[in-house]
Formats: C-alpha cells, structure tokens, sequence
C-alpha cells in the first residue's frame, strides 16, 4: 500500500505531466494559428518568411494614352488582383498574381532613371489570402469577410494609382520615352536585389516606342541589330525574369508598331537575360 508520500509524489508526476500536455496542446493550436492565420505578415501584407514571387510592373506614362486604354488596363488588374485567370495568358498571371507574390509598382521618371539611386517603386504590396483560397484548416482562424475587405482595398489602391499615373504624361511637350533606360534601371533596382532563388516576373504597360535623344524606334528603327550596334555598353540582368506586354496601339503610330517591332523587344529582353512569354495587345 502506497505511503502518503507516495501518493503525493504520484499525484506530482500528474500534475506536471498535466500541465506539459496542456502547454504543448496551447503551443501547437497557436502554431496552426500562425500558419493559417494572415497575421505573420508584415506592413506590405507579405509573409514575414519573405514573398514566394516578385513580380515588377512598368507603367510608361511617358505620353498620354485615351480613356479606352486605360479603361482597358484597369480591367485587367482588376480581374488578375482578384484572381480570375483566363484565356492564353492566363498561366503567366496566376504565378505574377499569386497570393504571396510582391507586386512592386514603377513609373517612368527621367529624373530617377538617371540618378545614382536609380527607381524606385511608388507601390509594393502582396495580395494575400484571397477567399477562394482558404483551406478547411484556414476556414477556422480566418474570417472570409475581413479578406474580401482587405483584397478590395489593395485592388482600389492599385486602380487609383494606375488611373492617375496613366492620366500624367511624364513629358508633354518633348514626349521621350526612354523606355529601355527604365527596364534597365528595374534590373538595378530593388526588384533584383530581392531573393534570387524566387521567380520575378516583369509586366510593361506601354505602347513600348523607345524614343529618346540616342535612340529612337520611329527617327531610326525597330531592327535590335542596329541597336546593338551602337549600344552595347547598355547593361543590365533580369536574370531569368519572364516578361509580359500589355501592348497599347495608337492610331498615328502603325508604321512603327508590328511584328517587327515586338521581334525588337523579344530580342532586346533575350540581350538582358530574360523572356517574353506573353503579348497582350490592346
């Protein structure tokens, strides 16, 4: 028969055991909370791990573009940010517009292109938990509603940047568009310098008319060959970005913008370690 000093020592050992058992029960319900939960985020709404993807966006806004363009820019931001993914592109944009990818926002500004620090981007923000996407075990820790309102704010944030930046030429009366100088400065800039072994992807909005004082795709040509020619101290990685054109048409500008022109950029983006691998036209 066990002594009192027995028992005590027994109902100890329960007690201790008890309260390892609530502890570790309390540990791993807070862990599975932290893992389904979006609150290991930091203030850009990405994962305090880091973003799985990076995914720059160039808007040339270099000359003005009508209400229909930009209309139509709107619409497809609209529709990627939200997650619906259609059509032949639609590969492409799952993975740039992917719940944990940063999304970096640049315009063109001659003044930062040729400055020592380079550009920078006017918005960076991951989407995050869209509802669609909660799991079962997330459907516990995370409140659908407060998501839908989280994701319409980041997609009313990138809408109202897109509409003003694409409603102010950057140059109205000398109309450049230094547009190779800016992809090569977002190969510099903090889009690259981010975690190499994630994808990056680049998207340009833009009629994609290279036209400054050392060259120009309307005075000179749309043949890479005679670019390279002259230019080929212009540098720069995207180390293996993959790129995708939202190509904007205007009117007055059809002898410049064909095939040959796109076949100019597919080059001119090989020369800099990346790819093409989508051309919307619109």
């Amino acid at each position: 028969m066990a002594t009192l000093k027995e028992k005590r020592a027994q109902q100890n050992k329960i007690a201790i055991f008890g309260f390892f058992a609530i502890l570790i029960i309390v540990f791993g319900f807070a862990l599975l909370y932290w893992q389904n939960s979006d609150v290991g985020r930091d203030e850009n709404n990405c994962p305090l791990a880091g973003p799985q993807a990076y995914t720059a966006i160039i808007l040339d806004q270099s000359e003005r573009y009508s209400a229909s363009h930009i209309q139509a820019v709107k619409a497809l931001f609209d529709q990627w940010l939200k997650g619906n993914f259609t059509g032949t592109h639609k590969e492409f944009n799952e993975k740039a517009f992917s719940t944990d990818a940063r999304l970096e926002l640049f315009v063109m500004k001659n003044s930062e292109i040729n400055s020592i620090e380079g550009v920078k981007p006017v918005l960076s923000k991951c989407i995050g938990l869209r509802p669609e996407n909660i799991s079962t075990t997330q459907s516990i820790f995370v409140n659908s509603e407060f998501l839908n309102e989280d994701l319409e704010e980041i997609v009313e944030t990138f809408d109202e940047e897109i509409t003003r930046q694409l409603n102010t030429p950057n140059n109205p009366l000398s109309a450049t568009s230094p547009l190779m100088e800016m992809v090569v400065s977002v190969s510099n800039s903090s889009f690259l310098k981010n975690d190499a072994s994630k994808p990056h992807y680049l998207i340009i909005v833009s009629d994609m008319i290279q036209e400054s004082k050392e060259f120009s795709h309307r005075r000179i040509s749309t043949d890479f060959n005679i670019w390279e020619e002259n230019y080929r101290h212009v540098r720069g990685d995207l180390k293996s970005s993959e790129v995708q054109l939202i190509y904007l048409n205007r009117i007055d500008d059809k002898t410049t913008q064909n095939r040959k022109h796109v076949i100019f950029w597919e080059d001119f983006f090989n020369y800099l370690n990346a790819k093409i691998v989508s051309v919307i036209s619109r």
